[in-house]
């Protein structure tokens, strides 16, 4: 899969610079087979509903998927940079050109943005013993006094 995100991204980013540019019919079968693998990835974990699946479920999403998009972006990272690297010797034009690199792999794999970044490494320890000191304060009140605030942590 990273082959062929890299391969698209190179005809979708460098491809102009290219003398015999790849067509958009292949450009769209590049595109059709990354598809095809994310969908069978998705089968694969998301499928089910008993318990085991679940967790399953819980852990591609949380984990698995996070570090196959992660992955495919450091891994183009490389790959562009050893392969040009002249190009990318520009502090500016490897900017531009890597923003356009992982804008390509966040639309074609994570358009939501679930997937590119890891919550629970985003939470410090104080965060989490707030949400925890919350939740258990927010046993004892009642949902009414809750129902117009904004955040679950917000008083």
């Amino acid at each position: 899969m990273i082959g062929l995100v890299a391969h698209l991204a190179y005809w979708n980013v460098f491809g102009q610079f290219n003398k015999l540019p790849l067509d958009m019919y292949h450009r769209k079968q590049l595109f059709i087979s990354i598809v095809n693998i994310i969908t069978d990835l998705e089968k694969e974990y998301l499928a089910g509903s008993d318990p085991k699946s679940k967790e399953k479920n819980r852990l591609f999403q949380t984990f698995y998927m996070p570090m196959i998009v992660l992955a495919i972006r450091i891994e183009s990272e490389v790959i562009f940079k050893n392969s040009y690297p002249s190009f990318f010797a520009d502090s500016t034009q490897e900017k531009i050109a890597m923003k356009l690199i992982n804008d390509l792999i966040t639309n074609l794999i994570d358009p939501n943005l679930f997937f590119s970044r890891f919550s629970f490494f985003e939470s410090g320890r104080d965060a989490i013993n707030i949400k925890v000191q919350k939740a258990r304060s927010a046993a004892h009140q009642s949902t009414c006094t809750k129902f117009f605030v904004r955040s679950a942590l917000v008083s």
